[in-house]
């Protein structure tokens, strides 16, 4: 979509080209320019939508190296009207060209190596160049955004064609200083966007998400192998049509998450295996075996490992395009209770066990694949163990207290992280990633817009020598976090970037003439939802001190909702989803101030209820995601109504937590499922049951107990069919 806006209408694009060694993020000292090589020059690209250009693309070109080439014809059209030739050589002597390629560049002294990229100015001649197929595709977008277009989103249908902004410029001038060329290489290795859930993905956003990724300077997909082993989301339903996308645009796949249970567990050969190999399952104190998902096998049963093993080495031997493996154990599982296993230590010294005997295994049969382990709630803490500095350790803060920075002392969580990363960094010689919780479920899309703090944190990480860095990503919800992904991408190749000037641009190119008001919304969203919104292990306060920020809030929202109506598209449509994310804080932040008041649990009970229609209302806008249209029980549970059972219509008559290892005090109330609960109808009952009884009385005494009573407390024959576990339970 073709637009103008107050940051974009300038005719003349100035290319800063940075002298190697000035000091600039980003530029590789040793690729110094020649002598003589380049002068100050201005090169007319486009002239009343004509141009004299052609873009000159090698015979032995890669298919990334051709669709950059694609891209760069495309957006410079788009730009100016004007088309530009392709050609595998420059077309009449005398005439200038844009060559793109993964060659030698003038004016380095040495070639290009991995994902550094350059921008080369010759004559009349441009240089894009990098080390390898994306590389070249970082080159291209990143010249095409100097000249004026902005990738704040992916493409996502919410966005109505406006996602990118490209403004017209029949005649295009690209004005060179004096200097030498822009080279500029990531400061990390893995830069990764998370399916995570993939509670809004499609095939079709999927899609949109991958095109996006190096124009926004990622570089790994990560998706689930089949979350938590319940069927909803994995590889296998989209690999197929993303597999021919990714390699496009060379980028990293990454596959696995929390699934030890997808190699073995007690459903596998219809019960086959639990039957005759009993022994391989993990065992409970009682020195039973444990058929639930949550239980972690038995991993000192040299059988059972052998088993998950040549699971794991034939799913990879089978899908060649995974470069990446992710071997987590389940979320919060139970680690078995049997004499060996407790002798080979804690679940943190099994993990690393286990990883360091799959590693060794997947030398030899996927020497390609890198394998990746967690550091996550049991396994948290660095083993006694040494783990293979082969192995990429993802770290994970999945508590961290965003009042505060990840290295600041005053939040006690964040001090354990901070301890624990740098014993990991003292101890272990590999790469470690950071598992980012910058877009987080918990959250359930309330409007967390910190980028200072991201930016502080990740310039605190690399300190510590990280390499790789994730968040989830989710379409649903994605305006709420846009500027989190896009920030992040940037901010992993230049930790120094001028984060105010960033935000000018973005909210002048998103908001229009609202960019003053949208600007100080975000403000305060950053400054005050992490300190007074209802966030995990954020401090309670007093009802006085949250109506400050409440009011203040209030105020911008009133004057944003007075602008938007006069203002044109696209900025009305993103001036509304601002106005929905300020309505979403605003009902948090009083039901926070009731609670802190002392209001009864029927008069905050009427405020939930109220946000749980306001989202509800707004499901498809881009900017909340409702988990398949139960967020009402979710937001009881978030605001500690989970245990007002009597409240209203309908009460909780049987709740449980699933199997879990070490679980926090503060993490049960969020970790609750209802197994039944009742709803009044008229004069009748109505009983909702949230466990999938089909599946789980195959395999679970207790669950069979349980369907018996149910069927005989109901007075049927039978259990009334209804949606299975994988849909109700959020």
């Amino acid at each position: 979509m073709k637009q103008e806006h107050p940051a974009a209408v300038a005719l003349f694009v100035m290319l800063f080209l940075g002298s190697p060694g000035a000091g600039s993020a980003g530029i590789l000292p040793a690729l110094a320019p020649q002598a003589g090589c380049l002068r100050s020059c201005q090169l007319l690209l486009a002239h009343d939508g004509h141009t004299k250009y052609s873009i000159v693309l090698p015979n032995s070109a890669s298919p990334t190296e051709q669709f950059a080439v694609e891209e760069l014809a495309n957006y410079l059209r788009k730009l100016t009207g004007a088309v530009f030739p392709i050609s595998p050589q420059r077309a009449e002597t005398g005439k200038p060209c844009i060559y793109i390629s993964s060659t030698e560049v003038p004016g380095l002294s040495e070639p290009l190596t991995g994902e550094a990229y350059a921008v080369v100015v010759d004559g009349e001649d441009v240089y894009l160049n990098g080390g390898r197929g994306r590389a070249v595709l970082y080159a291209v977008y990143d010249c095409l955004e100097r000249l004026g277009l902005t990738w704040f989103a992916p493409d996502f249908d919410f966005y109505s064609g406006a996602a990118e902004s490209i403004p017209n410029r029949p005649s295009l001038l690209l004005e060179v200083k004096e200097s030498g060329p822009i080279v500029r290489r990531p400061r990390l290795d893995l830069r990764k966007l998370d399916v995570g859930e993939a509670i809004s993905h499609t095939e079709r956003n999927l899609r949109q998400l991958l095109a996006w990724m190096p124009k926004a300077g990622f570089n790994t997909l990560m998706v689930p192998m089949d979350y938590q082993g319940r069927g909803r989301a994995g590889w296998d339903k989209w690999r197929e049509q993303l597999t021919p996308e990714l390699q496009k645009r060379d980028l990293i796949l990454e596959v696995g998450g929390h699934g030890y249970q997808n190699f073995l567990n007690a459903r596998m050969e219809g019960g086959r295996l639990f039957k005759e190999h009993n022994e391989w399952f993990g065992q409970g104190a009682d020195g039973l075996c444990n058929p639930a998902a949550g239980q972690v096998f038995c991993t000192s049963n040299e059988e059972a490992v052998r088993f998950v093993s040549n699971g794991v080495i034939e799913y990879l031997r089978a899908r060649k395009e995974i470069q990446v493996f992710d071997f987590w154990p389940p979320d919060v599982g139970k680690w078995c209770e049997c004499r060996r296993c407790l002798e080979q230590g804690s679940p943190a010294e099994r993990h690393a066990r286990l990883t360091n005997h799959l590693h060794s295994r997947m030398a030899a049969a996927c020497p390609n694949v890198r394998l990746e382990c967690l550091a996550y709630s049991e396994t948290l803490n660095p083993p006694s163990t040494p783990l293979n500095p082969g192995i990429l350790l993802d770290f994970c803060p999945i508590n961290q207290n965003f009042e505060y920075a990840i290295f600041d002392e005053r939040g006690a969580n964040n001090r354990e992280y901070a301890v624990t990363l740098a014993e990991w960094r003292r101890r272990f010689g590999g790469d470690i990633g950071i598992y980012t919780y910058y877009r987080k479920y918990a959250w359930k899309s309330l409007p967390v817009v910190i980028p200072g703090y991201i930016k502080r944190d990740l310039q605190w990480y690399l300190t510590k020598r990280v390499k790789a860095i994730s968040i989830f990503a989710e379409p649903g919800d994605w305006f709420t976090f846009e500027l989190h992904h896009y920030i992040l991408g940037r901010l992993s190749w230049d930790p120094e970037l001028d984060l105010d000037a960033l935000l000018k641009k973005y909210c002048q190119i998103r908001f229009g003439a609202a960019a003053g008001v949208a600007w100080s919304i975000l403000a305060v969203l950053e400054q005050e939802v992490p300190r007074f919104g209802s966030l995990p292990f954020t401090t309670q306060k007093t009802a006085e001190e949250i109506a400050k920020p409440y009011g203040k809030l209030a105020d911008l929202e009133r004057k944003l909702a007075e602008m938007t109506p006069r203002l044109q598209e696209p900025y009305r449509s993103h001036c509304n989803r601002l106005l929905l994310m300020c309505g979403y804080a605003l009902r948090d932040l009083k039901i926070q101030e009731s609670r802190a008041a002392g209001l009864s649990l029927q008069q905050i009970r009427a405020l939930v209820l109220e946000l749980s229609d306001f989202l509800n209302a707004h499901a498809q806008a881009g900017t909340f995601m409702v988990y398949f249209g139960l967020e009402e029980p979710r937001l009881f549970r978030k605001y500690g109504l989970a245990e007002e059972s009597q409240l209203g219509g309908s009460r909780v008559l049987i709740s449980f937590i699933p199997a879990h290892g070490y679980l926090s005090k503060e993490k049960v109330a969020e970790l609750g499922r209802a197994a039944l609960f009742e709803i009044s109808i008229g004069r009748g009952r109505l009983w909702v049951c949230g466990l999938d009884l089909e599946r789980s009385v195959e395999v679970d005494p207790a669950a069979r107990r349980f369907a018996l009573h149910l069927v005989r407390a109901a007075h049927r024959e039978s259990i009334p069919g209804g949606s299975s576990h994988s849909e109700s339970e959020r």
